[in-house]
């Protein structure tokens, strides 16, 4: 066995030693991409967190999940207005499409997810709307079948109707 801690101990006088500064000095950007990852990770448990090899993939994959759920839940979203604006347009005798195009050339720049709000939180202000584009457009001599009745509601007696015609 060779014992080389005296001849090391020895030498040290003769080198000179490096400035402690230089030891553990990392770049900027090492330890900004250190701290990146631990505020991504913080909320898992684990080596995740801690150990920077495990936590860069996961930070990774978090990234791609986020990206791809975020078109979902746009489309998802977009979804959700259209359905509120129809059924509000139903209880109110109007064609969505008709009430929406009818807003664009009226001038009023309210989008869909405003009209969806209005429609679920504020049904007089959307019910005002809708009588505006039925009053403008009978003055304008549009006096369509899509102003007339409620899409969606049958007449009185019709279930009773179809109830007899299905049982004979």
């Amino acid at each position: 066995m060779v014992f080389l801690t005296r001849t090391c101990n020895a030498l040290k006088d003769h080198f000179r030693a490096t400035p402690k500064y230089f030891i553990n000095l990392r770049s900027p950007s090492v330890e900004a991409r250190r701290n990146q990852m631990k505020k991504h990770n913080h909320k898992y448990y684990g080596r995740i967190r801690n150990v920077y090899n495990f936590g860069v993939r996961r930070m990774h994959k978090a990234w791609k999940y986020s990206t791809r759920d975020h078109a979902i839940k746009e489309e998802t979203m977009d979804r959700l207005y259209e359905t509120r604006i129809e059924a509000a347009c139903l209880e109110h005798g109007m064609d969505k499409k008709y009430f929406l195009t009818s807003i664009a050339e009226f001038d009023i720049n309210l989008n869909r997810e405003t009209l969806a709000n209005l429609s679920i939180y504020e049904p007089r202000t959307f019910q005002t709307l809708v009588e505006f584009v039925k009053m403008r457009s009978l003055e304008i001599g549009l006096q369509s079948t899509k102003l007339g009745s409620v899409y969606g509601t049958e007449p009185r007696g019709i279930t009773e109707q179809v109830n007899r015609l299905s049982k004979s």
